[in-house]
């Protein structure tokens, strides 16, 4: 039956309109068409090839199928770890980590039963998850994609504060040294500017000491 599923690429019209061309020849821009011309795409080994498909002609390259699971965790997890978890939120930057995990688990390959072709697919530009369900016997009908629910990470703990260069061990002062121009200092050469040694005294004061200090 493998050899019933068609070759197809995934184009971009003149008109620039997402399409899809069958056997290098057929141009084909709408589901319905495309189950018409290829039935093939119908069978259970189709899957991958159909969702590719239908993801094509529904939203051109906004989305990926995601047909390898375990390289889509991957790449999430990693995104995941460049990104700082002590960023604040910014308006216009958009991260993985301000929306949250999927359950891995959930997320499957493309598979077709009973007709109806579910698969899942990643946006462009975070990498988010979307399911997506496809009835084949209504090619004419809406394709939905409903975003795949996500647990918001835990808050980062907040950094701890740096010490107060003001204060050291039991919180008690720290003295600036004197070498440095501290308090200490300060206070002698206040002490110094006011001592004054009076080598002539005034006449109403030659009977006083013949100098005083101030302090």
């Amino acid at each position: 039956m493998a050899d019933d599923i068609p070759d197809l690429v995934l184009g971009i019209s003149e008109a620039t309109e997402s399409v899809v061309f069958v056997e290098g020849s057929e141009q084909i821009n709408s589901l319905r068409q495309l189950i018409s011309i290829a039935p093939g795409l119908l069978h259970p080994e189709a899957a991958i090839t159909l969702a590719q498909a239908v993801n094509h002609i529904e939203h051109g390259t906004d989305y990926r199928v995601i047909d390898d699971t375990a390289s889509y965790e991957a790449r999430y997890r990693a995104k995941l770890e460049k990104e700082d978890p002590n960023a604040a939120w910014q308006e216009g930057v958009l991260r993985l980590r301000d929306h949250g995990i999927p359950d891995f688990d959930d997320i499957k390959a493309p598979a077709l039963s009973g007709g109806v072709l579910t698969y899942f697919a990643e946006d462009n530009y975070l990498g988010l998850p979307y399911r997506i369900e496809f009835d084949t016997a209504n090619p004419g009908g809406d394709v939905i994609y409903s975003a795949v629910p996500v647990t918001p990470l835990p808050a980062a703990e907040p950094a701890p504060l740096a010490p107060n260069p003001l204060f050291v061990g039991s919180n008690e002062p720290l003295v600036p040294s004197d070498d440095y121009g501290g308090w200490n200092s300060r206070k002698n050469r206040w002490r110094s500017m006011t001592s004054v040694r009076m080598t002539n005294p005034s006449p109403n004061r030659r009977r006083q000491s013949s100098h005083f200090v101030l302090s």
